[in-house]
């Protein structure tokens, strides 16, 4: 199995100057490509939504319900990246050390998070962030609402305004 790229906290902050106490929960975050993240991943995740009877609907907010929103989704799409993290990384301490065994990563986490922003005067949304390499190799925030799995390129001001970052 091929080893997967990671990043460790201390690099994850770069990304978000402006935030007073962003969480880092673990050590080190493996990494998903774009590609994977915004395809294969994205349907997983709806698939996995339906399991639990939230199945997609037509229209602009397919998934998004008043008491499913924003927040849920954001955390729930993490959630679900760390669940496949963790069944490609089966074996344990023990059995790494005892047999010699190695897992596909040895990333506590994913680098898949929350963040919570502004995007009207008294107005916020969650939305999740992934960081990803480019095209170039650079380590770059990726911004996915959770609702469409699309791409968003947020605006400066509203990169500014991120007030709550949990990976």
């Amino acid at each position: 199995m091929k080893k997967t790229a990671k990043i460790k906290k201390e690099e994850l902050s770069q990304f978000f100057p402006s935030t007073e106490k962003p969480l880092f929960t673990d050590v080190s975050y493996a990494m998903f490509t774009k590609d994977f993240l915004l395809g294969e991943g994205y349907d997983g995740y709806k698939k996995w939504l339906s399991l639990a009877g939230l199945k997609s609907k037509s229209g602009r907010l397919a998934l998004w319900r008043k008491s499913w929103d924003c927040d849920n989704l954001s955390f729930s799409f993490r959630t679900y990246m760390n669940m496949l993290h963790a069944r490609e990384n089966t074996h344990t301490f023990t059995e790494r050390f005892n047999k010699g065994v190695e897992n596909a990563s040895d990333a506590e986490g994913v680098a898949v998070g929350v963040v919570f922003y502004e995007i009207q005067k008294r107005a916020h949304h969650a939305i999740n962030v992934a960081i990803t390499t480019s095209v170039t190799g650079d380590l770059i925030p990726l911004f996915i609402e959770p609702n469409n799995g699309a791409h968003v390129n947020l605006t400066q001001k509203e990169k500014d305004s991120i007030w709550y970052v949990n990976f």
